[in-house]
Formats: C-alpha cells, sequence, structure tokens
C-alpha cells in the first residue's frame, strides 16, 4: 500500500499516527463527541511496513502504545501545513483530561489487509473537568450535584448530599493552579461545604449536623464522588448551644419512673426517677479528650436540661455509668436520678397501721361438777390496748412534736396521718379522771442517710419506724 501524507495527526502519549508518518496512516475520516463529563474520539489507522517482519514489529508498537491509559493526547488538524502547532489542540491528562483510556481492535479490512498493510480501530476515551465556576470565575471542579429531602414523623429534616468533583486545570484571571479533584471538594470557598452551607440557607432558622460523608476517589484523584448526610438538630447538644464544636451525632433521652404503691394519706408524693440516656461521638479533628467532654460539655448539660425540664424540689445522681468508646471516639452516659417533684412537701412515704386489743381479765372458778366445763365466773375488767405503727420517710431532719426536729413522738407526720382512729385522727388523751386513751409508750428508730452521689447534689433523708401503745379507760360512775 502506497503511503499517504494527510495533514490530520494524533499524537497519544509518545506515539503520533497520521501527519507525515509514512508508517501510521489515518484512513478516512475520525468521530469526535464531547459533553459535559466525558471525551471520546475513534479513528482508523493503517499500519504500511516494507516487509512481513517490519509489519510486524510496526504492529506491535501501534498496540503496545494504544492499549496504555493515563497519557496526554494532541489533536494537530494540519500538521504539514502548519507545522508549528497552531493549529494544535491538547488535552493534558490530569487537567484537561483526566482518566483517559485508549483501546486498539485490528479491524480485519479485506481492502487494507493485504500486503505489508493492516487495519487497526482505535478508541479514546476520558472525562473532562469541570467548567463550572462560582461568582468569582474561579474553577470550582463540582460536575453534578443533588440534594434528597427528608422528613422523619416528627417533620425532623434529614438531608442526603452527593455529587461528584473533578480535577481543574490552572486559571490565569483569576490566577489559580491546577487543583486535584479532593483539592476541589475539600476546598473551603467553593467545595462541599461551601455548597451545603449555601443550600441550608433555605431553611432559615434550622440548624444541620453533619453525621455521616463518604468519599470515593479515583485511583488518579481526577474524580471525587461523595455522600453527605446532615440530621436537624431540635435540640441542644450541651449548655454552649445547639451545635457544639466536639460533639456529633447525639441522642438525648430522659424517662421519668413515678411509682406510687399506695401510701395512708392522699397527697404523698413519693421520690421519683428520671432515667437518662445520653450518647454522641467525639469530633477527633477537634483533638479533645472524651473524658473532659463528658465532665465539661455533657454531664453539666444533662443535669441543667433535668431542672429546667421538671424543676424537682429536691434531687441526687442515683446511679450512673459512662462508657468512654476510645477506638470509636463515642460516649454513652446512662444515669439515673432520684428526685421529689417540685410541690411536694417533706413526707415521701407514710404507712400507718391499728391495731385494737381487748384482753378480759374474768376470775373463773370451777365448781367440780360432772360437767368439765362448768365454772363459776366473777366478772372482772377489760384492758383495750391501741398499738399505732407508722413507717415513714421524710426529706431532711427527722421531725419532733409539731413537725419540727428532734422529738419522739408526733401525732402527725407533716400534717399526714397520725392513726389512732379509724379516719386517722389520734382521738383526745386521757387526763386523770377522764375518759378516753391513754399513751402508755412509744418506741422509735430513725435514720438518716444522704441521697446521690457526694460529687454531685445530694440531699438528707430520714427513714422512721414508729410503735405507740395507748390504752383506753373510762372514769368510774358515781
Amino acid at each position: 500500500m502506497v503511503a499517504i501524507a494527510s495533514p490530520f495527526e494524533i499524537t497519544y502519549g509518545s506515539q503520533a499516527v497520521g501527519g507525515s508518518s509514512g508508517v501510521f496512516q489515518i484512513d478516512g475520516p475520525h468521530t469526535f463527541s464531547k459533553s459535559f463529563e466525558a471525551f471520546n474520539l475513534e479513528f482508523i489507522v493503517v499500519v504500511v511496513a516494507t516487509s512481513f517482519a517490519d509489519l510486524d514489529n510496526q504492529s506491535a508498537t501501534l498496540e503496545a502504545a494504544f492499549k496504555l491509559r493515563d497519557q496526554t493526547l494532541k489533536i494537530d488538524l494540519c500538521n504539514i501545513i502548519d507545522p508549528a502547532g497552531a493549529s494544535m489542540t491538547t488535552y493534558t491528562f490530569g487537567t484537561t483530561l483526566l482518566n483517559s483510556r485508549s483501546s486498539i481492535a485490528k479491524t480485519g479490512d479485506e481492502e487494507t489487509d493485504r500486503g505489508f498493510s493492516r487495519s487497526y480501530a482505535i478508541q479514546i476515551t476520558g472525562g473532562l473537568p469541570s467548567d463550572d465556576i462560582d461568582g468569582s470565575s474561579l474553577f470550582t471542579g463540582l460536575q453534578d450535584i443533588s440534594f434528597n429531602l427528608d422528613y422523619e414523623a416528627g417533620r425532623q429534616k434529614r438531608i442526603t448530599f452527593s455529587g461528584v468533583y473533578t480535577a481543574t486545570p490552572a486559571q490565569a484571571a483569576p490566577v489559580r493552579s491546577a487543583q486535584l479533584a479532593r483539592v476541589n471538594y475539600e476546598d473551603a470557598t467553593t467545595g462541599a461545604d461551601a455548597e451545603a452551607t449555601a443550600y441550608f440557607a433555605n431553611f432559615a432558622g434550622d440548624t444541620f449536623e453533619l453525621i455521616s460523608e463518604t468519599v470515593d476517589e479515583d485511583r488518579t484523584n481526577h474524580l471525587v464522588n461523595f455522600s453527605r448526610v446532615y440530621i436537624e438538630l431540635l435540640d441542644d447538644q450541651t449548655a454552649a448551644g445547639r451545635d457544639a464544636v466536639n460533639i456529633r451525632d447525639h441522642d438525648f433521652s430522659m424517662t421519668e419512673l413515678i411509682d406510687q404503691p399506695g401510701d395512708s394519706d392522699q397527697t404523698v408524693f413519693r421520690l421519683r426517677r428520671m432515667l437518662i440516656n445520653y450518647d454522641c461521638a467525639i469530633d477527633i479533628e477537634q483533638s479533645v479528650d472524651i473524658k473532659t467532654v463528658f465532665e465539661n460539655e455533657v454531664r453539666p448539660h444533662i443535669i441543667q436540661t433535668f431542672r429546667d425540664t421538671f424543676t424537682p424540689q429536691v434531687f441526687a445522681v442515683e446511679a450512673r455509668q459512662v462508657d468512654y468508646d476510645r477506638t470509636r471516639q463515642r460516649l454513652s452516659v446512662s444515669m439515673t436520678i432520684v428526685y421529689q417533684k417540685g410541690g411536694g412537701d417533706a413526707t415521701v412515704e407514710l404507712q400507718v397501721s391499728v391495731r385494737l386489743t381487748d384482753t378480759n381479765n374474768h376470775q373463773l372458778t370451777p365448781t367440780h361438777e360432772r360437767n368439765v366445763f362448768s365454772f363459776d365466773v366473777a366478772r372482772g375488767w377489760t384492758d383495750r390496748l391501741r398499738t399505732t405503727s407508722r413507717t415513714f420517710a421524710v426529706i431532711g431532719e427527722e421531725p419532733g412534736p409539731g413537725g419540727s426536729p428532734g422529738g419522739t413522738s408526733t401525732s402527725t407526720i407533716g400534717g399526714k396521718g397520725g392513726g389512732g382512729t379509724p379516719g386517722g385522727g389520734r382521738g383526745p388523751i386521757a387526763e386523770a379522771g377522764g375518759t378516753g386513751w391513754l399513751e402508755l409508750g412509744t418506741d422509735r428508730d430513725s435514720r438518716s442517710i444522704w441521697m446521690g452521689d457526694p460529687d454531685e447534689d445530694q440531699f438528707l433523708m430520714t427513714l422512721i419506724d414508729e410503735v405507740r401503745v395507748e390504752q383506753y379507760f373510762e372514769a368510774p360512775r358515781g
């Protein structure tokens, strides 16, 4: 086959075809396509040799050159007429041509596969850098972006933000050096953070936190595919505010336990318990110790939130479990707070029981008759005893008479449930010459305990067991 010079020359890497080459001739027209993301070039090359050995060597050279990836591509439309390169377009690998790849296939064309010639179909593909620009005419590298807004059952917003960044070439005006895709993705001015901030402006007043991020970077760092998940924050993470710099993906819940098994008065409010769970990740980019975050931020926030929400009269931390997961930088807190609701009085438990015992003191004299149950009865007196048992718990010191501390007996506990009569009142105390109940004695056992962790708020509680015995009598008649 006769060598034919062509003004059209293609150079891939270091291998040129067409142009003045008499060995590698471009046969027929080429096809060329571009899109925002991709590039495609296809053409036919005929290898023209001087012998079968030469054909084999030249074919091997062409096949080796056009099976490579990551090469720069040059297209010169008129190399013979303008060898200075003014008509040349250069697609530089890594800046103006991304992830370039070439494939070569022997066509088996009966018109060219004869003598010392052979025909090959060549395809060169690659990606193109994004020419998206920001307000300052800077290449951002942003090729694609999408936002998915999902509302949870309570209308909490969850936003999935995904897209693609490419590498970008250097710019002369404004001046900017060539940048790889990862650099463009992380750029403080035009990167993903800036895009997210701009989108969140659509939700004025809402605060969003990044809780998940996936970055897929290709082999050459020409493309970065990313996905981010943001969640709307509905509650403060610490006392410092809604979005604390050290804390990510927090979960804060409080469960109130109210146990009222029954008391001897209708208005006794027993101690309640609050089960609190707080879980979060600690941002490792802030270089802060996980224990420091708990002590200085999370623990005070838990206590303050509980106080503001439930306004307790007294409270104490009864139990606490803190899990410092140093391998994953997560903090999990379980806390039990014992407290009395606001508006309650000192009595938090009251159990009263009354027992009446009649003992008849009659004199029985046997008659010694056949009936073994026969007695002469001399009617005597009756001992009627009333035993009142009370178990109660009060906040503070032990109450005495009238509710003051330090006494040994009291008719009521904080104005509640004295016992004695079935209705709960104690009844009149018999004086000499009168009729009624006479107190024979009282036995009282009390113990004081401090509720709560000494490192936290505490309160004093007194537990009292009391037994009072009284005897009923009536004044003689006449």
